[in-house]
């Protein structure tokens, strides 16, 4: 049987049951020559309701979906809908990607993982990797995570910048090159930036998945 046959049957066997065991259960409503009569009606329309359920589930399931890789349920073999889209899911989704590059953020900062790896990351994901490693170095907001900004090399910080100037963010991208050239860095005004920009900076990357979310 082919797939569109098979999605048909299932379609009107979910329909079947799910009619019926609206029957049932009206049925059952004004059912009155006996309780327990009634009571299996309920039953049995509960069961085949169930039935009904568990036939549009093999339905999505059956389906022959794109995945988006923020907004795919590999559960339901569903892409929900952008409205649900959440930063804390794409967070999620964004720590998943970079555990691909290195066992931790650190070590994409201070081992040029990005340089060596540039050819190997999509154009789409280039600003999301910049306001992620900003984002988290701000939340975490510890003396290892600022000293992984001063020994992160040039091109890494130029990686960022860069990325960040592909979505048009020309302000974030210059401040932290200047951060970047100061010699010594310093650590505390570095900081204090990425710090009072924390909401900012999760605001943009939250703005650029759901404006870019076909491109995924």
């Amino acid at each position: 049987m082919d797939k569109k046959k098979t999605d048909l049957l299932l379609l009107v066997s979910c329909a079947f049951f799910a009619i019926l065991a609206i029957v049932l259960f009206v049925f059952g409503i004004v059912y009155n020559k006996g309780p327990l009569a009634k009571i299996l009606l309920f039953v049995a329309s509960f069961f085949v309701l169930l039935l009904a359920a568990e036939i549009a589930y093999l339905y999505v399931l059956s389906r022959n979906v794109v995945p988006n890789y923020f907004l795919f349920n590999p559960v339901l073999n569903i892409n929900m809908p952008v409205s649900k889209l959440t930063f804390e899911l794409i967070d999620e989704k964004m720590n998943n990607y970079l555990s691909t590059f290195a066992p931790s953020e650190g070590k994409i900062w201070t081992e040029g993982i990005l340089e060596k790896k540039a050819s190997a990351i999509k154009n789409e994901f280039r600003p999301l990797i910049a306001y992620k490693l900003l984002f988290d170095m701000a939340e975490n907001d510890t003396e290892a995570a600022w000293k992984c900004f001063v020994l992160s090399t040039d091109m890494t910080v130029e990686f960022l910048a860069t990325s960040l100037m592909q979505n048009g963010d020309g302000e974030m991208a210059s401040a932290i090159r200047q951060l970047k050239r100061a010699k010594p860095i310093n650590m505390k005004q570095t900081r204090d930036f990425l710090v009072g920009n924390k909401k900012y900076i999760k605001k943009k990357l939250t703005r650029y998945v759901v404006d870019n979310i076909s491109k995924f």
